[in-house]
């Protein structure tokens, strides 16, 4: 998601393909910021989620599918998707990950690079470069489609990503072998097809778990602000939000509260948990 992009007309995000929304449409979930006096198509952030679910629990087998062919598409995920929502993502790329390897292993052990590695010519059932073929399409297909889907969104909005380089990497080395295959040569490239899909979906896995390890922390430190603050105006104290603080309002703090937002002390002393501050 690049909730950055901005344009003056409807399209798709020029990163990851994903379509752009007008801004004076209302979505749920404060999918975007509202802006009377411009029209501006913006990047939605979160889909609707469930009332009562978790998206791994409330969505359909083909939801998630969509999911995993939109919000993953993409090598670069830019701003800080619900924790729900960056779940679903690091679990997509790491069965794509895992689905990959199981097949990458047995396919790098009959091609010539497996046999310099263990020196020993394994038998095949079929003629090897058919079974090098059909080890390596489910992975190029299955595996590999967020980086042809992606690159197609790229190319179809007239830029180029590491996605399209990735893309072109693998369907060269699967395309060309497939068509020594065909003509019956015993070359193929499947193994660096099926290798680079494999180490690149492991790198961007990782890439993901700690991204979402950063956002569980940020989230932690957002926890530590109270959600209301004591304004002190006319003489009264009334509970308001803390995002509804404005410059030069005075508030009261009590023994034990917590700061809600940066101030200057006027008057008073007391104890007061400094615990955002200091950890």
């Amino acid at each position: 998601m690049h909730n950055e992009v901005q344009v003056k007309k409807p399209g798709r995000c020029p990163k990851c393909g994903m379509t752009l929304i007008p801004v004076e449409k209302e979505m749920e979930h404060g999918d975007m910021e509202h802006n009377i006096h411009t029209t501006q198509h913006v990047m939605k952030q979160l889909p609707k989620i469930p009332t009562g679910h978790s998206l791994s629990e409330g969505w359909s087998f083909w939801k998630k599918l969509k999911m995993s062919m939109t919000m993953s598409m993409g090598m670069e995920h830019g701003g800080l998707a619900g924790r729900e929502m960056a779940k679903l993502m690091e679990e997509d790329i790491r069965n794509k990950f895992l689905f990959a390897l199981f097949f990458t292993i047995p396919i790098i052990l009959y091609s010539p690079l497996g046999e310099k590695i263990i020196r020993v010519s394994l038998p095949s059932p079929i003629p090897l470069p058919w079974l090098l073929f059909i080890l390596t399409t489910p992975v190029f297909f299955y595996a590999g489609w967020i980086f042809l889907y992606s690159t197609y969104k790229a190319l179809k909005a007239k830029i180029l990503n590491m996605a399209v380089l990735i893309a072109v990497g693998i369907t060269a080395a699967y395309g060309f072998s497939v068509v020594l295959t065909i003509i019956g040569s015993n070359d193929s490239y499947y193994e660096a097809a099926a290798m680079l899909i494999t180490f690149v979906l492991f790198g961007h896995w990782m890439e993901m778990k700690s991204r979402r390890g950063t956002t569980d922390a940020l989230q932690a430190l957002f926890n530590l602000v109270p959600p209301q603050a004591r304004l002190w105006k006319n003489g009264k104290e009334t509970m308001v939000s803390t995002s509804k603080v404005k410059l030069g309002d005075i508030l009261m703090l009590k023994p034990g509260d917590k700061v809600p937002v940066d101030g200057e002390i006027i008057d008073g002393e007391s104890a007061i948990d400094e615990s955002l501050v200091t950890g």
